[in-house]
């Protein structure tokens, strides 16, 4: 209220023309009689005068200390409002989402079947308090969700709940720890030889065994699956992850690794860990499926050691664990293909499938039965798997067994022909690069439509301008039978069991 404000003055005119006219009412009207009773008259207003101002003084206050009240909710003074390392001057410190649900009694927390995580708890309430404490807000998150699926593939994981593959995880993690050696970080395509993608910054640097952050790691890698995926009424599950196909370094596709580092950061039990360990928590679980995009220094070094060292040693262990619970050997990384056992895979599919006769044959049926192992349709050119295998390993003198890894040159050369941009992985409009697919193909006659065979597992490509040493096959003839890829077949990857 200033000296424009009319409502004062306002407020008094009213009050003043009312108060003559009543005071004149009580003296019969006569304006003398009030003249010769002023002394009683002036008291009278003297004590409205004082109400008046008692009551304008108490509405001054209460307007100025709802002011302050409300800027002190507003600004805590001129420190502002905090919250997680965040400052705000202008009300609470937003935050757009939540914690996920978590059971609110230690009596609804699922069992730890595992007796290394259990020693690992009892043996650091006291030493690592924090740290046991944040590893209790992660269990009881999953304890919340139950029956959250581990993935969203039926047979993934071995069917397991999320809670039970991360808790395989931490098991594996806190067993493996004492002997594992790190070296840098390492990449590895299917059917392709790893490759360091960062070294150590410290060559003297040696992996911890008994850091705090090995089982939180562990145990919150996949936590991200609780945003990334959404569960039907039907009880199946959809995602929400998807992108291109698989590269080198990454699987641009997941997301649920970034997504578990935001998660991680809305629990308030992560902000009573020390700096440097939450830096490690948010830049392992954000990029152990993108280790390629991991912060390094200018030279391409480790920023950090130990936060390297723990993002290789978890992603060592998560596919440990998810071998494991798939039913998968080793047997397939026992004897990794380098580079140029690589070219020479690829030097001896170019120089099969070039050899007159093996796409079409040669119009010999007789010689044909052992000749051909591939025909043209459409532009594509379709190659049975079995056959040219057995032809590639005869060429470089390799004899694999009919175990697990029967499949290692197969899946080295299908690497290499997608990354030529030749393998055939787009059908009926679904993008299957990433599980390198192979496919279950029929011929019919073309006037009577009547079934001729059957060819299943077969690898399909497509040659390009890009492959001139494959222009021999593009340049025949299309045969006249009826091609139909009936289905993608996985074998190679003996993890997915869902078509």
């Amino acid at each position: 209220m200033n000296a424009n404000n009319r409502v004062i003055r306002a407020a008094f005119l009213v009050f003043g023309f009312w108060w003559l006219v009543f005071t004149l009412m009580e003296f019969g009207g006569q304006p003398l009689e009030v003249l010769e009773n002023w002394q009683s008259v002036g008291s009278t207003v003297s004590r409205w005068v004082l109400g008046v101002v008692a009551g304008l003084i108490i509405g001054v206050w209460y307007i100025w200390f709802g002011r302050v009240t409300a800027m002190n909710r507003l600004f805590k003074g001129k420190l502002g409002n905090r919250r997680n390392g965040a400052r705000s001057t202008l009300g609470d410190v937003p935050m757009p989402s939540r914690t996920p649900k978590r059971v609110d009694s230690t009596y609804k927390r699922l069992p730890i079947e595992s007796q290394l995580v259990k020693a690992w708890v009892a043996a650091n309430e006291i030493k690592f308090p924090h740290h046991v404490k944040f590893f209790w807000a992660i269990w009881d998150t999953y304890s919340a969700h139950q029956l959250f699926p581990a993935s969203h593939r039926k047979g993934g994981h071995g069917n397991r709940r999320l809670w039970e593959h991360c808790l395989s995880v931490a098991d594996t993690a806190l067993a493996d720890a004492g002997t594992y050696v790190f070296d840098g970080v390492y990449v590895k395509a299917r059917g392709k030889p790893r490759f360091k993608i960062i070294d150590l910054k410290n060559k003297e640097f040696r992996f911890d065994a008994h850091d705090p952050l090995i089982p939180l790691l562990a145990l919150a890698h996949d936590i991200g699956k609780l945003e990334a995926y959404v569960l039907e009424p039907d009880g199946s599950v959809k995602t929400k992850e998807e992108g291109s196909a698989l590269t080198p370094q990454d699987d641009n596709r997941i997301s649920h690794d970034s997504l578990g580092a935001r998660i991680l950061a809305r629990f308030p039990e992560y902000w009573d860990l020390p700096g440097r360990d939450r830096q490690a928590i948010n830049l392992v679980i954000g990029h152990y499926h993108h280790p390629s995009q991991f912060p390094v220094d200018r030279n391409g070094l480790s920023l950090d050691d130990r936060m390297t060292a723990l993002m290789e040693f978890l992603i060592q262990v998560d596919k440990k664990t998810g071998m494991a619970e798939s039913n998968i050997t080793d047997s397939l990384n026992e004897h990794e293909i380098t580079e140029e056992e690589s070219c020479a895979i690829y030097h001896s599919f170019v120089s099969i499938i070039t050899e007159f006769g093996r796409v079409n044959g040669t119009g010999d049926k007789a010689r044909d039965t052992t000749l051909k192992i591939a025909q043209k349709h459409d532009g594509l050119i379709v190659v049975k798997e079995k056959d040219l295998r057995m032809l590639i390993l005869s060429k470089i003198g390799w004899s694999l067994d009919e175990g697990d890894g029967r499949y290692r040159v197969t899946l080295n050369l299908m690497s290499t022909l997608q990354a030529k941009g030749v393998l055939y992985s787009t059908h009926n409009n679904a993008n299957m690069s990433r599980f390198l697919p192979m496919y279950s193909v029929s011929f019919r006659d073309p006037q009577t439509g009547a079934h001729q065979t059957t060819w299943e597992p077969v690898i399909i490509i497509r040659p390009v301008s890009t492959t001139p040493e494959l222009a021999g096959p593009s340049g025949l003839s299309t045969l006249r039978s009826q091609f139909d890829a009936a289905r993608p077949l996985y074998t190679p990857n003996l993890a997915i069991q869902q078509v």
